[in-house]
């Protein structure tokens, strides 16, 4: 959900976006990565998604094409909050199965976005939307679990830089 007021009669205004998304992982290739690294075990993996949303703030430029096209661009800086994916690791090697479970965390950060934007104007409030972002920031995730089929267990931090690429289209209603 994006917010946005021009500042008096120019090009130039201010923007908020409240975002969420959500990314699936390819356990696969985790898979495939294990198999080339320990070669002879069977390995499978299941992961849940990846997922983060946040509050951004910034300015924006309006730049008109013609009488209903504009081009806008856009720079905001916010927090995200991303949460990792649970995922479970399974090694079979010799018809013994051992497994890992590394717990799902969640961790805030400072996060920025670059975008670009298409309006083609539909009617007098309503105009039809595409555009480009790019979202990024780096999550440190703190006292992240893992649980063993041997019983035990361990705590790891880690930071993830996360950066995605949205394409969305929409409609616009202006107040």
């Amino acid at each position: 959900i994006t917010f946005a007021h021009q500042l008096g009669a120019g090009r130039f205004g201010v923007v908020a976006t409240l975002r969420g998304q959500a990314n699936q992982v390819d356990a696969q290739a985790i898979a495939d990565q294990l198999a080339v690294l320990l070669p002879g075990y069977l390995w499978t993996v299941e992961a849940k998604a990846w997922s983060g949303g946040g509050l951004l703030l910034g300015g924006y430029g309006t730049f008109p094409l013609s009488e209903k096209l504009s081009f806008d661009v856009k720079a905001m800086l916010g927090f995200e909050s991303v949460s990792s994916p649970e995922i479970t690791t399974t090694a079979n090697y010799m018809g013994m199965e051992s497994w890992s479970k590394q717990s799902s965390s969640s961790a805030s950060a400072l996060a920025y976005l670059f975008g670009a934007d298409l309006k083609y104007k539909l009617g007098n409030k309503l105009y039809l939307i595409t555009n480009v972002d790019y979202i990024g920031t780096k999550a440190d995730f703190k006292d992240v679990e893992a649980l063993y089929s041997d019983g035990t267990r361990d705590t790891t931090d880690f930071s993830q830089p996360v950066g995605t690429v949205n394409i969305t289209l929409g409609l616009a209603y202006r107040f």
